[in-house]
């Protein structure tokens, strides 16, 4: 310590002999502790301190701040004011190091915090972790920094209550940690801008002072153990982003409607969240709004409409069953994810005119013909132009990739001697009117043209570089892609399947059984897989395969609970992920030749 304050003072400007009091005026420190005994390894560090006090007093004023002032007695009032600054410093200093003396003292007593570490000697890590989080504090004592961040093992249960005397501090993040509480000193720290209290399973609550610090612009609380957030929320008028999560408490504060200046709220994955504020369309300020991973949220209150400004609303992996009409309300730009199961509500309630338009599509659309048709008319082409209109209202940039798309299939047929079908634009026909039908699907077949129209392809669908394919695959390569999208968003077991076998039958489409098992991949040919469709039905619907991935899934969540709580290492719980995969994986694959060679016999 001795040594940081010694380089910094003489790496300074040397001022003028009016700034500077002479040594012997500064009074002596340190002697009060000369009868602690020379046992105490921070003993011999006091009296460097007490050294280093007496030769900084002459230069506290520059040490503590930077003045613009002109230069002063050493009698002048504000000069003892910078004497008085200095000395704070190292009060807090010496408050740091008894807060180090006494948890090595503690660290030895209980054999350190071993839970994060398994590969090094709990003790020497637990002492080199304290006496790094110590220097860190002294740093921002010192104004050398003014961040403090503390991750992984670190076994004090609290801080040092100097910790709410280091002004400079911008910064703070405690995550993984053994800490039970924080000094009541917190909110002393006025120039806090950002607070990050994450995965300390030990903290069950906040200190009282926390709402009070009157510039914080960010706080995460996530992974904690706390019971409770502060009825007074509210107070923290300088917020502008607060992520909570996983923790104990069942209802957020209604305090926290009064945070108008708020624009980003994240309250996810959280076992014990029933709900919301009645209120929460006051926050007019908010424009993202995380809701995901709440399995007990059922209900929305209506008031989420009145978020004039949201462009993010995240419900997915919520227990909701139903989403209030007021969501028609929200911006027509904000992006809204749903469970599954409420994405045609979503659709009904976001999108009614669309929504109605595909409800009245051909039959064909839900309920292929089981049979082949002889003589049956096609698609008229009105038909399809009115669909293209309906999607570009919805969506225009989507439509331009699509009819680009669209025509550099009818360069490829051409060029193969082969012209489109009547069943060819039967297929592309349900394929916009399910991207008019579902936002969802909109997004996925937005990446689909990307990826399968070449770049060298003009918006007549012509190649300009060479006479090669304009596109890769063909028009059942899209249709594919949207079976695939309502298979899997379809939670009617009986509904999927009636799709996948109206498809199977599709004159259209006529699946073979390599196709459907070794389907050659369009952007790696050295690569086959299983048909998307028939994948997306196996593993959503087939209920022996959907009970064995669950069960992966549980014991993925389970393997990576353990790492974060340092029972196993990372790779561990990421090798035990992709070994229960594989045979999820494999279960897929035995089942989807049972069907085609057994059930269904197809060739």
């Amino acid at each position: 310590m001795f040594n940081t304050i010694h380089r910094l003072f003489h790496s300074r400007p040397r001022t003028g002999p009016t700034e500077r009091a002479p040594a012997e005026n500064t009074p002596p420190r340190g002697s009060s502790r000369a009868a602690e005994g020379s046992g105490s390894p921070l003993t011999a560090r006091r009296r460097e301190n007490a050294q280093a006090e007496s030769t900084m007093a002459p230069r506290s004023s520059v040490v503590g701040r930077a003045s613009s002032s002109p230069p002063r007695s050493p009698l002048h009032p504000a000069a003892a004011a910078g004497t008085s600054s200095a000395a704070l410093a190292s009060s807090v200093v010496r408050d740091i190091d008894d807060w180090l003396e006494r948890s090595l003292l503690l660290a030895d007593k209980v054999n350190g915090y071993v839970d994060f570490y398994d590969d090094v000697e709990d003790r020497d890590t637990t002492q080199d972790v304290l006496k790094a989080v110590a220097t860190a504090m002294r740093r921002v004592a010192t104004g050398e920094s003014s961040r403090l961040v503390v991750a992984w093992g670190l076994p004090a249960k609290t801080l040092p209550d100097a910790i709410g005397r280091l002004q400079g501090l911008q910064e703070l993040s405690l995550t993984n940690t053994g800490l039970t509480s924080l000094p009541e000193t917190l909110g002393e720290l006025r120039q806090l801008r950002h607070l990050k209290l994450a995965t300390n399973q030990e903290m069950e609550s906040l200190p009282a002072s926390l709402t009070a610090l009157p510039n914080l612009h960010t706080l995460q609380l996530t992974g904690n153990s706390l019971k409770e957030l502060p009825l007074d929320l509210g107070r923290m008028q300088s917020l502008r982003t607060l992520e909570l999560g996983c923790g104990e408490y069942s209802s957020l504060p209604d305090s926290i409607t009064e945070l108008r200046h708020l624009t980003q709220l994240s309250v996810s994955h959280s076992r014990h969240i029933r709900e919301l504020p009645e209120n929460i369309g006051d926050m007019q300020g908010l424009q993202t709004l995380v809701l995901k991973g709440n399995a007990k949220l059922a209900r929305l209150p209506d008031s989420v409409g009145d978020l004039s400004n949201l462009h993010t609303l995240d419900l997915e992996g919520t227990a909701l069953q139903a989403l209030p009409q007021s969501l028609a309300r929200l911006p027509a730009n904000c992006v809204i994810k749903v469970p599954d199961h409420l994405r045609g509500q979503l659709q009904q309630i976001r999108h009614p005119q669309a929504a109605r338009q595909a409800a009245q599509a051909p039959a064909a659309r839900t309920r292929p013909p089981t049979t082949p048709a002889t003589g049956q008319a096609g698609p008229s082409r009105n038909q399809g132009a009115e669909l293209r209109r309906e999607l570009k209202r919805i969506d225009p940039d989507l439509t331009a990739r699509f009819d680009k798309w669209r025509a550099g299939l009818s360069h490829d047929a051409v060029m193969l001697g082969r012209p489109l079908t009547r069943e060819d634009r039967a297929l592309l026909d349900q394929i916009v009117a399910e991207a008019i039908a579902s936002a969802g699907f909109r997004s996925s077949f937005d990446q689909f043209l990307s990826e399968h129209t070449l770049k060298a392809v003009d918006a007549d669908g012509v190649t300009q570089v060479h006479d090669g394919p304009a596109v890769l695959g063909d028009v059942k390569t899209g249709f594919s892609k949207m079976l695939e999208h309502k298979i899997m968003h379809t939670q009617d077991p009986s509904a999927a399947l009636a799709m996948l076998q109206g498809a199977l039958l599709n004159p259209g489409l006529g699946m073979s059984r390599e196709e459907l098992l070794h389907e050659r991949d369009l952007l790696d040919p050295r690569l086959t897989h299983m048909w998307a469709p028939l994948r997306a039905y196996i593993s959503m619907h087939d209920v022996k395969v959907k009970a064995k991935q669950e069960a992966a899934t549980k014991l993925a969540m389970a393997q990576f609970e353990k790492a974060e709580k340092g029972v196993i290492s990372e790779a561990k719980a990421m090798q035990e992920s992709k070994k229960a995969k594989a045979k999820v994986n494999d279960s897929i694959d035995r089942r989807a030749r049972a069907l085609v060679d057994g059930e269904w016999r197809i060739r």
